[in-house]
């Protein structure tokens, strides 16, 4: 794991529930997604996909926006 990227409401400072997580390859990525996707955490299920970039309008959410080895856990 290279870098992990919680996002925060703007007004309560608060987690919004999700994670983008930068891995060190795309294999790592797709090892994670495998083994982890709907799996069950402390009673919740948590989805791990791909983490897609955003468009220009919306802003970036990291500097490595895009990268092949980023995942997205909700």
């Amino acid at each position: 794991m290279e870098k992990v990227f919680i996002p925060k409401d703007r007004r309560t400072g608060r987690p919004k529930g999700m994670a983008f997580v930068t891995l060190a390859s795309e294999e790592q990525r797709n090892n994670a997604i495998e083994k982890l996707n709907e799996i069950e955490l402390d009673g919740r299920t948590i989805y791990v996909d791909k983490a897609k970039p955003r468009s220009e309008k919306q802003g970036a959410f990291t500097e490595r926006q895009g990268s092949l080895s980023q995942i997205k856990i909700m």
